[in-house]
């Protein structure tokens, strides 16, 4: 932002995959007990985040991430047979120099 030179933005995407030696265990359990356990596949970050110099001393970083297929499509631990639903989780940083 022209207006505001010492402030900075971010974006960042991330995907984590899951092994495939992982993944086939969970299905062949599957296969076996006749469970309904969630396959795991891979689980994405997106992450925003900006960094406001509001004073000399004082940077504000909001920073807001959604993560889809938490922990790769891992079972909720009160029920096995239901994944983690989406997150989305919000923070914000103050860094004050003395």
């Amino acid at each position: 932002i022209p207006s505001r030179p010492q402030d900075q933005a971010g974006f960042a995407v991330a995907y984590d995959r899951i092994s495939r030696n992982y993944v086939t265990r969970i299905e062949q359990q599957n296969a076996l007990t006749g469970g309904a356990t969630p396959v795991p596949s891979g689980e994405t970050d997106i992450v925003l985040d900006y960094a406001a110099q509001v004073t000399p001393w004082l940077v504000v970083t909001p920073d807001i991430q959604y993560i889809i297929n938490p922990g790769g499509g891992a079972p909720l631990p009160y029920d096995g047979n239901r994944a983690i639903p989406n997150a989305l989780v919000a923070q914000t940083q103050l860094q004050v120099t003395f």
